[in-house]
């Protein structure tokens, strides 16, 4: 699979929305959104929508979507000489899907309440 960062919207460098598409030849298997958000002292990233096609699933494309994003927000670490707390959530019923956020080292900082969702999070430094 390839993955794919494509810069969705940038506003005034405060606000960038990214897209990562994995690709297995012409086939769109797997997508995730981030959504950065720079303030004076922090950046928070925020994931979305990280998805997998059924039928592709088994096969280590999203531990590969999951390595894109963590690269992604590593190299605007360090663009921008500073840390960012990236954020999302995901439903205990996705077992697989937790079991590896936590495999990446994504820590689990609330766990879900009925019907509710597990929070997830990831401080990226910048090796600035």
């Amino acid at each position: 699979m390839t993955i794919h960062v494509l810069p969705v919207r940038a506003d005034t460098g405060t606000n960038i929305h990214l897209k990562l598409v994995g690709s297995c030849g012409k086939r769109i298997v797997a997508t995730a959104s981030v959504h950065i958000v720079t303030t004076d002292s922090h950046v928070y990233a925020y994931l979305h929508d990280v998805l997998v096609k059924e039928e592709y699933r088994g096969r280590g494309y999203g531990r590969q979507l999951m390595m894109g994003v963590l690269v992604a927000l590593q190299e605007y670490a360090d663009d921008t000489c500073k840390s960012i707390k990236l954020q999302f959530t995901s439903s205990p019923t996705r077992v697989a899907a937790n079991s590896l956020y936590q495999s990446l080292g994504f820590e689990l900082v609330a766990t879900a309440t009925s019907g509710g969702t597990n929070l997830y999070q990831r401080i990226i430094e910048s090796a600035m």
